[in-house]
C-alpha cells in the first residue's frame, strides 16, 4: 500500500486501506482509540475478498467495528484476520509459510 490519508481524500477515491486510513485518523485526532484489522469480507456467502475495517473505542463501550468502505458495521460476513496500528501492523499476505523441503541426492 502506497497511498496515504491526505493523497486519498485529496483525489476523492481509494480503496477500503485507503477509507480505513482516513477513518483511523478522523479518529485519532478526535482523541478516540482505533485500531486498523485486516481480514476477509464474504459477498453473499458467495465468494471472499481481503478488506479492511477499523475498530473505535467508545469510553464506556465496547470497541465498535465499522466499515467506512461500505459505510456500516461489521457482521457476521467478516472475518476477522488481524489487529494493528495501520496496514503496516497488519498486510493481508505477511508472515511465514512452512512447508515441505525436498533434496535432490547426486
Amino acid at each position: 500500500m502506497t497511498t496515504t490519508a491526505d493523497e486519498a481524500l485529496e483525489l476523492g477515491r481509494g480503496v477500503c486501506q485507503d477509507f480505513s486510513h482516513i477513518m483511523l485518523a478522523a479518529c485519532r485526532s478526535q482523541g478516540l482509540p482505533a485500531r486498523y484489522v485486516s481480514g476477509y469480507l464474504y459477498n453473499s456467502g458467495q465468494a471472499a475478498a481481503s478488506h479492511a475495517w477499523v475498530d473505535v473505542h467508545i469510553a464506556g463501550h465496547e470497541w465498535l467495528s465499522l466499515d467506512p468502505t461500505h459505510d456500516c458495521a461489521q457482521s457476521s460476513e467478516y472475518v476477522r484476520v488481524a489487529i494493528g496500528r495501520d496496514y503496516a501492523d497488519v498486510p493481508p499476505r505477511a508472515g511465514c509459510s512452512r512447508g515441505m523441503l525436498k533434496r535432490r541426492w547426486m
